[in-house]
């Protein structure tokens, strides 16, 4: 959270609410459809079926938030960290309809419109996200306290253990700040533009059903990825978001509220390799902390280490290009042979 610049109470931007619901829309909502899109060998005379399906998906996305963004990045030999986004899919089908000139002939001159629409045009995004502040009894009651935090070995972790082992004999470096105290509930609250409801997206989609579904990507969102700095200590993650009426709300728009801003939240065990994996990657890490992790990922079954390389790949691929100009030391080259080795086209069964 953010002190407010007048008022003084911590809030979270409304940017950082839509980037994070547009984020978690392509990368986790729209994952499923565009995994079963095939590339495009040869076009028959009728779009496939899962084609539409992910158009439509498609559709809504850039309707709520005005474009695709998500790209993987490239490492130096070449392969790509991530799974592909929606971007990444259509494209070889708008590219494979014009080549084969089918995109003046129906049917397929409809979903090449559609596929140009999404993918070489921007809109204003019908969504509207305002910024998430504390309740009025939250703020009554006081939100803030004093945290900590004290690492034990500054040089070990200053220097990423080169040559050096974490002993006892360092001098602790605690670092104050303050933080927001769990239990407090914020509210977020957003709304749609009536006149870009329809604007491409797809009909069947109503106004309440809109609403619903923005509603259950910010509880998933927040409660599975958090939001802010400081996740790995637990900061960030959100009891679910349930709706509390239109009451005191714009019009057209809708509230919802947000448990423990700070994130310390009283988990239960992994019951999956992916809730095992979240906990052992959350978004957010210090670079220090998450080449500790990564370190530490092959002491894990196989089946939570692809989860971690997949949460890696979506919330962490930049930190491979710094990695690469120090691949001279052994852990480092040892950690990209790692990442390498769960990256797409590398990863193999153990």
């Amino acid at each position: 959270a953010t002190l407010h610049h007048l008022h003084g109470f911590p809030y979270i931007p409304g940017s950082s609410v839509k980037g994070l619901l547009h984020h978690f829309a392509e990368m986790e909502w729209m994952a499923e459809t565009m995994a079963k899109l095939p590339e495009p060998t040869s076009l028959g005379e009728e779009p496939p079926e899962i084609l539409k399906e992910a158009i439509e998906a498609a559709s809504l996305v850039w309707t709520l938030f005005g474009s695709l963004v998500v790209e993987r990045a490239k490492l130096k030999n070449g392969s790509l960290l991530g799974p592909k986004g929606p971007r990444e899919r259509l494209t070889p089908w708008k590219e494979r309809i014009k080549e084969e000139k089918l995109h003046e002939q129906e049917p397929w001159q409809g979903v090449y419109a559609d596929l140009v629409r999404l993918l070489d045009t921007n809109r204003g995004a019908a969504l509207t996200c305002f910024d998430a502040v504390p309740t009025k009894a939250a703020i009554q009651a006081g939100m803030l306290e004093c945290d900590i935090l004290n690492p034990h070995y500054p040089e070990y972790y200053r220097k990423e253990g080169a040559g050096i082992s974490p002993s006892d004999t360092e001098n602790p470096t605690p670092i104050y700040f303050l933080a927001v105290k769990p239990g407090v509930t914020f509210e977020f609250r957003f709304k749609l533009r009536d006149d870009d409801i329809h604007n491409g997206t797809p009909k069947n989609w109503s106004r309440e059903a809109l609403l619903e579904q923005v509603e259950a990507w910010l509880a998933r969102a927040l409660s599975e990825w958090g939001i802010g700095g400081k996740t790995s200590a637990g900061y960030g993650y959100f009891d679910p978001p349930h709706p509390v009426g239109q009451k005191g709300t714009p019009p057209g728009a809708r509230k919802a509220k947000g448990t423990d801003p700070a994130g310390r939240m009283e988990r239960k065990p992994p019951a999956t390799p992916a809730e095992e994996a979240r906990a052992i990657l959350p978004p957010g890490l210090a670079p220090s902390e998450l080449a500790q992790r990564i370190d530490r990922a092959p002491e894990y079954p196989e089946a939570v280490q692809r989860e971690i390389a997949r949460l890696f790949r979506v919330h962490y691929s930049q930190e491979v290009k710094k990695w690469r100009k120090k691949k001279e030391k052994p852990n480092v080259a040892k950690r990209l042979a790692w990442v390498e080795r769960f990256s797409e086209g590398g990863e193999h069964d153990a």
